[in-house]
């Protein structure tokens, strides 16, 4: 067994929440023809500091694809995992709606979190950043009916636990995640001893600096893990597209590389992830480490250094919708805004109005405010295998 297939144990899918009690009722339901094809878009909508702007209508919304305008068809406001707003039938009032994948369409209370860490290339003073973010979403942030899975690239080791009852144990793991696995783990998540968690973790971190040199060889090796890590990513989405609502793919490291050689293996991992409404966000462990050059080297700008060693996270980041975090020595308000844009969020539809070709369309949503900041996918494949395309059928 492979050590991926190791790390990934099945999930448990989240129950269902009851609707809102406010949303209305109709006596006849909004409908479309069976054969139809409908784009699904889960839209981010936040404001200057992060936070999720609620309380937009359908028509605060419009839609490009490959630059010319097509018409919404479909829209749901979702606040804190529930449903809170629904379309309007073609007489103005309201409409019975929904979309149709492999059951209708729910909203659970809590979220389900991926956080992956890969501590393997940080510094003692990184890993701790990333120690103390988990630790503190965890303890401080995550809600009841969350479901979070921590996963140790370096070690291959993985925790999942549902809040509030396992908080504790979670918290106190992520305190302690090191870059190398503990002999107390066990495949499958259960049984581990707390207390040895924690004894196991006096290592000589404080001890450990990185030479240049050796940094350098780390950055190397890295083009050889972005394909292991793409893996991964797959083997979770694929898992993910079985449960309801939108999930959080977390990535917290010093990221991977642009490789143009793996463009169209980004291209896969970003379609599981619109398939799973699934949006990766990645965290830069980085932080603010290597603002000043190092003696006797010329001052390169801070953006080009970070795209350097990191542009394949950013690219995978914003063709999932999701938003990149750099240059913060604090990761964990990162962390939690990632999980409050999978709490509240917009669902917008369309059905293209061409047939399949193959080829990748673009899809652009905007919004009539100027405070706004829009976040969606970036387009879909128009049919075959590598299809962003989602068949919905409406009732």
């Amino acid at each position: 067994m492979s050590a991926i297939t190791l790390v990934l144990f099945a999930l448990g899918v989240a129950a269902s929440a009851p609707q809102s009690q406010t949303r209305p009722q109709a006596s006849e339901p909004l409908t479309f023809s069976s054969d139809v094809r409908m784009i699904r878009l889960d839209v981010s909508v936040v404001d200057g500091g992060g936070r999720p702007i609620r309380g937009l209508v359908a028509e605060n919304f419009s839609i490009l694809e490959n630059g010319k305008p097509v018409e919404v068809s479909v829209f749901e406001a979702i606040e804190d995992g529930s449903l809170a707003t629904m379309a309007a039938s073609e007489d103005g009032g309201p409409a019975s709606l929904a979309v149709l994948a492999q059951g209708p369409l729910s909203h659970s209370p809590g979220q389900r979190i991926v956080i992956v860490a890969d501590p393997s290339d940080l510094t003692p003073m990184q890993l701790a950043r990333v120690r103390e973010a988990t630790s503190d979403f965890i303890a401080k942030q995550a809600k009841d009916g969350d479901i979070v899975r921590m996963i140790n690239l370096a070690t291959r080791e993985v925790w999942e636990g549902r809040i509030p009852d396992d908080r504790l144990r979670l918290a106190s793991i992520g305190k302690v995640m090191s870059r190398r696995r503990s002999p107390f783990f066990r495949p499958g998540g259960a049984g581990e001893s707390l207390g040895e968690q924690i004894e196991f973790d006096m290592e000589d971190d404080v001890n450990g600096a990185y030479t240049e040199s050796l940094r350098r060889e780390r950055f190397q090796s890295r083009f050889a893990r972005t394909g292991e890590l793409l893996s991964l990513f797959d083997e979770i989405l694929i898992q993910l597209a079985a449960i309801p609502g939108r999930k959080s793919l977390i990535l917290i490291s010093d990221g991977f590389p642009q490789l143009r050689l793996m463009d169209e293996r980004l291209e896969r991992t970003a379609h599981l992830a619109r398939e799973a409404q699934a949006a990766i966000h990645f965290i830069d462990a980085y932080g603010l480490d290597g603002l000043l050059p190092e003696p006797g080297q010329k001052m390169e700008s801070i953006f080009d250094k970070a795209w350097n060693r990191s542009g394949g996270s950013q690219d995978l980041a914003q063709a999932t919708g999701g938003f990149v975090s750099r240059f913060a020595n604090v990761l964990t308000s990162a962390v939690s805004r990632a999980a409050e844009e999978a709490r509240s969020y917009y669902i917008v539809g369309y059905a293209p109005t061409r047939r399949d070709d193959g080829k990748f369309r673009s899809v652009k949503v905007r919004v009539d405010r100027e405070d706004a900041t829009v976040r969606t996918k970036k387009g879909y494949i128009a049919g075959g295998v590598s299809s962003g395309l989602v068949s919905r059928r409406v009732h």
